[in-house]
């Protein structure tokens, strides 16, 4: 075995997330991040969706962030500060805009859609 992963220690976070309530859960997820850091873990794993939880609940409808915003940075922030790894997933929202837009703009690659029609072109 290669000494360069012996020792290693990775933290599972467990932590049960309100559903929808973002920043109580980023929150929750820097705290206990922060924790397993202190305690000698160099990988910090948080769980699926540590922003949100996940359930079919209208709450969600709003829970995306954008996928460089605070999640993201926090992510990032935390894995800088403590010298590690830190993975997690969250709902995030991408730049453009979802396929096939309303207004029929596209970018060049695709096809032009028009709305009113729903018919495709080039």
């Amino acid at each position: 075995m290669s000494s360069d992963t012996e020792g290693l220690r990775v933290a599972a976070v467990q932590m049960c997330a309100r559903l929808g309530e973002i920043e109580a859960n980023c929150a929750a997820a820097e705290r206990l991040a922060g924790e397993a850091f202190a305690e000698g873990a160099r990988w910090v794993i948080l769980p699926e969706f540590f922003t949100s939880a996940m359930a079919f609940h209208p709450s969600l409808l709003f829970s995306a962030r954008p996928a460089d915003g605070e999640p993201f940075a926090l992510l990032r922030r935390l894995a800088r500060e403590n010298d590690g790894v830190v993975g997690g997933s969250f709902i995030a929202l991408r730049r453009e805009p979802p396929w096939p837009p309303a207004n029929g703009d596209v970018r060049p690659d695709r096809p032009k859609v028009d709305a009113s029609s729903g018919s495709a072109s080039r």
